[in-house]
């Protein structure tokens, strides 16, 4: 049976679900392994795909994996010290905390911590998070100080975004869900040998979720992985109680159709039905179809009419939707990006850990 996504993604994904990949076979068939390294970068997994690589059968990608594996490994220390240092700070003070988009269910590079405080202790978290630095205050403090925003960074640590959620000035997390839904619930989930306090799953998939849908314009087979692997654990009629009220019920509906379509592409002998099978997928609630294409290519950058639906949805929301317009613009001017460089470049975030940065050192 013709596989339906692209090799490059097939490659990808079967190395980070079975553990290990050999090279060797591929080579033969003649692949170009650096748009697959390309691939693995801009579908936020480089890390843990070239961990997994077996690359004896080629020197010269073994050099570019192992200079890709030790920059990895120093981000994802500062990560950790970064964690530790926020811990550490504000249980001392006793300030109640969640750390949030940025545990996953693998290794990865991320550049920054986000963390949500209530508006009570914003001003105290702030300050604590601030005495860590060893440069002057951030510049961008005073100017986020009134939207409850802060961002704080010190030498040989991750940045860090503190949020509280209430007219927070970029991702305006409260025009799509409750601040306390955010709270209800948290975990204590352990990474390595520290243990985090994160939101429930069901807040966790939703700010994923509304991410995906309104800032990043695209599925990557990070966020695609963590959805996979977290989908059971959630109430999801919370989920929808939450996209009804706030007005992006049906972009929800359209992305899980999605989700579903990338599942049976990328896994077709799982045959138990959909990923997500929820009872509301078996009313009359006018689910689009995905519209995903073959063959798939990941990360899934949305097509123009998802797009314009997106848009079209949060306009009509009686809840404000100021900073949705802020993405219309750059989406479009994105998309004819990505296009233009052959999906070199996709939105938003391509500059994170990108592959290209480490090849002019292994003579690439």
């Amino acid at each position: 049976m013709k596989d339906k996504v692209t090799r490059e993604t097939r490659i990808i994904y079967d190395c980070i679900k079975q553990g290990s990949y050999s090279i060797e076979k591929s080579l033969c068939e003649g692949v170009d392994w650096t748009n697959v390294l390309r691939q693995a970068s801009l579908n936020r997994v480089l890390y843990s795909f070239a961990k997994n690589l077996d690359t004896d059968a080629d020197h010269r990608l073994a050099k570019i994996v192992k200079v890709v594996l030790s920059e990895g490994e120093k981000h994802l220390s500062r990560l950790d010290k970064t964690v530790r240092r926020i811990i550490l700070s504000l249980s001392s003070e006793k300030i109640p905390f969640l750390i949030f988009k940025t545990y996953r269910t693998i290794p990865y590079v991320t550049p920054d911590v986000d963390v949500i405080v209530r508006a009570i202790d914003f001003g105290r978290a702030a300050e604590v998070l601030l005495k860590e630095t060893v440069a002057p205050v951030n510049s961008w403090f005073e100017l986020y100080k009134s939207k409850m925003e802060a961002h704080v960074k010190a030498a040989g640590l991750a940045l860090i975004d503190l949020y509280t959620f209430q007219n927070s000035f970029w991702q305006g997390w409260d025009e799509y869900l409750d601040i306390d839904f955010i709270w209800e619930n948290p975990r204590m989930i352990k990474v390595k040998n520290e243990e985090w306090p994160v939101p429930s799953a069901e807040a966790e998939l939703a700010l994923m979720i509304i991410h995906v849908l309104h800032e990043r314009l695209q599925i990557t087979l990070l966020e695609f992985l963590f959805l996979k692997h977290i989908h059971q654990e959630a109430n999801w009629d919370f989920i929808l109680g939450q996209s009804k009220k706030y007005g992006w019920f049906k972009s929800l509906l359209r992305f899980l159709s999605i989700v579903n379509e990338l599942n049976s592409n990328l896994c077709p002998q799982e045959r138990d039905g959909p990923l997500i099978d929820h009872h509301v997928f078996s009313k009359k609630v006018g689910i689009p179809k995905s519209r995903v294409n073959n063959p798939l290519s990941m990360p899934y950058v949305y097509q123009i009419p998802y797009a314009l639906e997106l848009f079209a949805e949060r306009a009509k929301s009686n809840h404000s939707h100021t900073r949705v317009f802020k993405f219309a613009p750059y989406y479009f001017f994105a998309k004819i990006r990505y296009h233009a460089t052959r999906g070199k470049k996709v939105p938003v975030y391509h500059h994170w850990f990108p592959f290209e940065y480490y090849l002019p050192r292994c003579g690439w």
